[in-house]
């Protein structure tokens, strides 16, 4: 008899542990294995934005649009660090993210875009992962010349926490 009742209680534990997880969407169960609980709710509320990641039904899908908001966000970015160069034309760390950084971003987004359409998730996971690497390089550049930007620490972070939404995205299809 005691067995039993403390098998019913794993059981329920079990179940009841797993109902949350149970009710996500697609895109919320993707956010959900970032390990940084930020960067979780900064991809909630990135993703949500896009009604077709929201209302997604396959990975392959969601990686298709998670990419393309990565790539349509780290152009966004580009554009802004082309004013802040224009604005401040002798910071190297700015000069550097427009020239080098943003723009190997870009293309990693753009490559894996095109990977994943021709059923190459592989090789989409590591341009993602390269893509990935542009906004962390570029924010420790401007922390290198301490030049303090909170609007692009956000904009840096909202890249990285897209491609690592994407890549999670992505890994579900390898």
């Amino acid at each position: 008899m005691k067995s039993t009742s403390v098998f019913m209680i794993c059981l329920s534990l079990i179940f009841f542990g797993a109902a949350p997880a149970l009710s996500a969407t697609l895109y919320e169960s993707v956010c959900y294995l970032i390990t940084r609980q930020q960067d979780v709710n900064d991809c909630l509320i990135l993703l949500n934005q896009d009604s077709r990641i929201t209302s997604a039904t396959n990975y392959h899908d969601l990686s298709k649009f998670i990419l393309e908001l990565a790539a349509t966000t780290a152009r966004s970015v580009y554009a802004y660090l082309i004013k802040e160069g224009s604005d401040f034309p002798n910071d190297q760390a700015i000069r550097q993210c427009a020239s080098v950084f943003y723009p190997a971003t870009i293309v990693g987004f753009e490559n894996a875009l095109a990977k994943l359409d021709k059923n190459d998730p592989q090789s989409a996971k590591n341009y993602i992962q390269a893509a990935g690497n542009g906004p962390g390089l570029c924010e420790k550049a401007l922390q290198g010349e301490k030049f303090f930007n909170p609007p692009m620490t956000v904009r840096n972070n909202q890249v990285f926490v897209l491609s690592e939404a994407a890549l999670l995205s992505v890994s579900h299809l390898t």
